[in-house]
């Protein structure tokens, strides 16, 4: 039996005219592809939630931060004997570090005060010494001392979100 190459290439072509099942075939590609869109929207949308939950718990943990070293500020500022109060080692209800080479992240901590109006935030009060003062015609028997204010917050103490922040004080007694 010999085959012609002409009912070979025929036949072929009567195959392809035949449709019956490509629109199975069709439909299948297409939900598989909304398949895959909606598995990359559902990844993408729980990753988004991630992001925006870290973004909320650092801003929380940076305000508590902030609001505990303002608390500190406030209360040497309020210090009604600034003389006993603000002077290392004067027995007050300050945390006290004198020295100048103190790193707050190594020593976390070590010696901080719990807020009193903030929930998981801390205080710490670091007295740096004499500043420089200038000729700005001030009395000759005060001066002008400089702390640094350390605050921490966290926002869980499960959590390893904290922030520490620290702020320039001045006062003159």
């Amino acid at each position: 039996m010999i085959i012609r190459k002409e009912a070979v290439v025929k036949t072929a072509f009567d195959n392809l005219k035949n449709q019956n099942g490509s629109v199975l075939a069709l439909v299948l590609m297409v939900m598989v592809t909304i398949l895959i869109i909606g598995i990359t929207a559902i990844h993408d949308t729980a990753i988004e939630g991630k992001i925006s939950r870290n973004s909320t718990i650092r801003s929380i943990s940076f305000y508590r931060a902030e609001a505990a070293a303002r608390e500190a500020i406030q209360l040497l500022e309020n210090s009604n004997t600034p003389l006993t109060d603000l002077i290392p080692g004067s027995g007050s209800a300050f945390a006290w570090i004198q020295d100048v080479g103190f790193d707050v992240q190594a020593d976390a901590g070590a010696s901080a005060i719990n807020s009193g109006l903030v929930s998981n935030a801390q205080y710490l009060v670091v007295y740096d010494g004499f500043a420089e003062e200038g000729e700005m015609g001030m009395e000759e028997d005060t001066h002008l001392y400089e702390y640094i204010i350390y605050g921490r917050g966290f926002y869980d103490v499960r959590d390893q979100s904290d922030c520490t922040l620290q702020m320039a004080y001045r006062r003159r007694f």
